[in-house]
């Protein structure tokens, strides 16, 4: 069971430009620029919460303290390019092993049948996994996602204070409708 995960190697790059930002949302001058950069990290943020997948190539960690089979429940719903599996056999011994998938399909990996049972003294974790997963490059990105992206920028630069003296709108439902095809299910 996972106990807790956490990125520990962002993307490098981001899904969307600045270029593109301003071409959607018609932005014609470049002195907001700075702006419109936070603005594609919170919509790409968002976008991953949402559809609880990773977009860009990046490396999450999960801590188990016991494990039947471990699948990329690190990053679900995510393409996974790599997993390493380390598990503790001593307080300070320990075997890894790296299980790659190069076809998309989920990688999955079952504990050796070996009667191993070991409890680490001090109650933490006896399994680390770190995944690579996400898109290996932006043109692996689903197009209605990078869709989406661009429509939350548009609607975060054009409503950019918390409160207003307008009613509150919902983001835009389309934005649902674009990321539910690839939002992966919750178990």
């Amino acid at each position: 069971m996972l106990e807790s995960s956490y990125i520990t190697a962002h993307p490098t790059e981001a899904v969307v430009t600045v270029a593109e930002v301003r071409e959607h949302a018609r932005i014609d001058s470049t002195h907001t620029d700075e702006l419109i950069r936070a603005i594609i990290t919170a919509a790409e943020r968002t976008v991953e919460h949402l559809t609880r997948t990773a977009l860009l190539t990046q490396t999450r960690t999960g801590l188990y303290r016991s494990v039947r089979v471990l699948t990329p429940e690190v990053c679900p719903g995510t393409p996974v390019q790599s997993m390493t599996v380390t598990r503790y056999t001593s307080e300070s011994a320990t075997e890894s092993v790296t299980v790659r998938r190069t076809d998309g399909s989920p990688a999955m990996w079952y504990p050796p049948d070996d009667g191993f049972s070991y409890e680490r003294t001090d109650g933490s974790p006896t399994w680390t996994v770190s995944a690579v997963c996400g898109y290996a490059s932006k043109a692996d990105i689903p197009a209605p996602i990078r869709h989406a992206i661009l429509l939350l920028c548009g609607h975060l630069y054009d409503h950019p204070e918390l409160v207003s003296g307008e009613p509150l709108k919902e983001v835009p439902f389309t934005i649902s409708l674009l990321i539910a095809p690839y939002t992966a299910p919750i178990f």
